[in-house]
């Protein structure tokens, strides 16, 4: 009776220990059900907001000469930029 007992003991550890191989080895080799993707995009986008700075340079012999030359040339860049949809800081 004590063989059989034995037996019985030893098929029962070996079902236990083959149940918690299967368990252990199906958590191993589960699928997760996250995507995960790496990479890059380009997106194209319309700006409201556009900084520029820019600088004029004359020379004259004459102070007054050299001044109203560079008023000419920001009136003919500001009219060229307000003619493109540009618009003067406010």
């Amino acid at each position: 009776m004590n063989k059989n007992i034995a037996v019985a003991i030893g098929s029962i550890a070996i079902i236990i220990a083959a149940f918690i191989l299967g368990k252990s080895y199906n958590y191993k080799h589960k699928q997760s059900e996250i995507i995960s993707v790496n990479g890059a995009s380009d997106t194209n986008f319309v700006s409201d907001l556009s900084v520029w700075s820019g600088t004029f340079a004359r020379s004259s012999f004459n102070l007054q000469e050299a001044y109203n030359d560079l008023k000419k040339d920001e009136g003919i860049v500001m009219n060229y930029l307000q003619g493109k949809a540009f618009q003067k800081k406010k």
